[in-house]
């Protein structure tokens, strides 16, 4: 957490550097044991269901958002991952490649377990320029390793900056334009306890340690 405004995001794009700009839904169901239709969900393996969507910028740089599960990034996920970043940027090997931004769009493990092991196992190809996320105060102690994700991220890039957005902010990001419509901390609003209570149409109630309590 920290008290910088949204004017505090700071990108200098890549200079003489320009690309059509392209968006990636980079598929994530590798693991041998993935989700099976024909089975309960209420199965472990059901690990195949994370997201992760990568765009390349004009100035030739990447804005990640999550990175799927733990499960689903086995070495070989890792390995091809590294190999589509540097097919889409037209990157060689030993030659960093620029991520601008790295968004977590909420603290469910299978949108942010996955890129924690693939930052662990190829930081050094890359250069992280900025960290994006919407973690509500109430979810994010159910997810005991989201603080070790940020721990990798301080470690290997020192000089990384960190933002929260807030619903309404514009951010400018290698001159592509990203409205923030919606943040987890719509969802809630305080009661005269301070606890923080859903606010939507066909639910309500506190949430607290993971799960929906009914008043």
């Amino acid at each position: 957490t920290q008290a910088d405004t949204v004017e505090g995001y700071q990108y200098e794009p890549q200079a003489g550097v320009t690309v059509e700009p392209k968006l990636v839904l980079f598929g994530l169901s590798m693991a041998e044991n993935g989700y099976n239709n024909g089975e309960s969900r209420s199965r472990a393996n059901i690990r195949n269901c994370g997201a992760m969507v990568i765009i390349r910028m004009p100035d030739n740089s990447l804005f990640i958002n999550d990175g799927g599960d733990l499960e689903q990034w086995n070495d070989e996920a890792c390995d091809n991952l590294l190999a589509f970043c540097r097919e889409l940027t037209g990157t060689s090997e030993g030659e960093k490649m620029v991520i601008n931004t790295w968004f977590l769009s909420h603290a469910h493990r299978d949108h942010y377990r996955g890129f924690y092991r693939f930052f662990n196992k190829y930081h050094e190809h890359f250069d992280l320029k900025n960290v994006m996320y919407t973690i509500d105060k109430e979810r994010s102690g159910t997810n005991f390793d989201i603080t070790g994700l940020l721990k990798l991220m301080r470690t290997n890039y020192p000089d990384v900056r960190y933002y929260k957005p807030h619903t309404g902010e514009t951010v400018n990001i290698a001159g592509v334009e990203v409205d923030i419509l919606y943040t987890l901390e719509d969802r809630f609003i305080p009661n005269s306890s301070k606890k923080l209570i859903i606010d939507t149409d066909n639910q309500g109630g506190t949430y607290r340690d993971g799960m929906y309590k009914n008043e």
